[in-house]
C-alpha cells in the first residue's frame, strides 16, 4: 500500500506540532510562577502584626504571644518573658523573606522536598486574627535554600474549572506550589532554648574598698594625702645670740715709777 506525499508531509506535521506541544507543557510544569505574592514574597503581612506565633519541630513545640505592653512572653514550653531579638529575626525573615523560585509539583511528591516530614512549621496568627503557615523542608542540592510549602489549605482547594479536561485533571492529580526559602530560616527556629529566654543585663562590677584599704581619693587631683606625722618634740632652749661688737678692755695700768737708790748729794 502505497501512501501519497500529502498524506506523509501531513503526518510529518503532525508529529512535529505533538512533539511542540508536549515539550511546552513539560516546560510550563517545570519553570517557575511567582504564586505567593505579586513581588516573590512568602507573606504580605508586616512584622507587627504578629499577634502571636508557635514553632513545631520534632524535638519540641515554642509558642510566643505579644501581651498589651507589645512585649513578647514564652508560653511553650515555660513562661517568661521572651527575647526581642531571636523573636524579631524569625518575624523579619517571615514578613521580608522572598521565594524566586516556585515549583509547581504533583501532591505526591513532597517527599522528594522534605515536606512529608517538616524539619519545622511555623503558625502564624495576625493582630486581625488572620492566620498563616510555613513548611519548612530538606535543603536543596547545594544547601543555598530550603524547599518549604506557605499555606498549604489554599494549596489544596482546586482552582475553578474552565475546560471539562481541566477539571478531571485537577480532581485526578492535585498539585502544590513548593517554594525555595533563605537558610536563614534553619538558623532562626533551630536555636537552643536558652536563646528564646530573655538575657537579664549583667550589672556593671563595682569596687568596693577593704576593710584595711583607705577609701580612694575624691578630690579629683590624683595625689595621695601624705600621711601625718607624729609631733615633734620641743626643741631645746636657743642660746642667746652673740654680740658682734668687740667686748670693751679694762685701762691699762701704768707701772710705779722707779725709786733712785744712790745717795744725794751734800751741797
Amino acid at each position: 500500500m502505497k501512501f501519497k506525499p500529502t498524506t506523509l508531509a501531513l503526518v510529518a506535521i503532525a508529529t512535529i506540532l505533538g512533539g511542540v506541544v508536549y515539550l511546552t507543557e513539560t516546560r510550563n510544569s517545570s519553570n517557575p510562577e511567582a504564586t505567593e505574592g505579586a513581588d516573590g514574597s512568602i507573606f504580605e503581612f508586616e512584622e507587627d502584626q504578629v499577634q502571636s506565633f508557635t514553632v513545631e519541630t520534632p524535638e519540641r513545640t515554642l509558642s510566643f504571644e505579644k501581651d498589651d505592653a507589645g512585649q513578647w512572653q514564652m508560653q511553650q514550653p515555660e513562661s517568661g518573658l521572651a527575647s526581642d531579638a531571636s523573636v524579631a529575626y524569625l518575624l523579619n525573615l517571615l514578613a521580608t523573606g522572598e521565594s524566586d523560585i516556585i515549583l509547581t509539583v504533583p501532591a505526591t511528591d513532597t517527599a522528594e522536598f522534605g515536606l512529608d516530614e517538616p524539619t519545622a512549621t511555623i503558625n502564624v496568627v495576625l493582630d486581625n486574627q488572620e492566620t498563616h503557615q510555613l513548611i519548612l523542608g530538606s535543603a536543596n542540592f547545594d544547601n543555598s535554600a530550603i524547599y518549604a510549602q506557605a499555606d498549604p489549605e489554599a494549596d489544596s482547594e482546586p482552582e475553578p474549572a474552565t475546560e471539562e479536561g481541566n477539571s478531571e485533571q485537577t480532581a485526578d492529580a492535585p498539585e502544590i506550589s513548593v517554594l525555595q526559602v533563605s537558610p536563614d530560616f534553619e538558623n532562626a527556629v533551630n536555636r537552643p532554648l536558652e536563646e528564646w529566654r530573655s538575657q537579664p543585663d549583667e550589672p556593671p562590677p563595682t569596687n568596693s574598698p577593704s576593710p584595711s584599704t583607705a577609701p580612694p581619693d575624691t578630690s579629683g587631683s590624683g595625689a595621695a594625702e601624705p600621711e601625718a606625722s607624729p609631733p615633734a618634740a620641743n626643741p631645746p632652749a636657743a642660746n642667746p645670740p652673740e654680740s658682734s661688737e668687740p667686748e670693751a678692755s679694762a685701762p691699762a695700768v701704768s707701772p710705779p715709777a722707779a725709786e733712785s737708790t744712790q745717795p744725794a748729794e751734800g751741797n
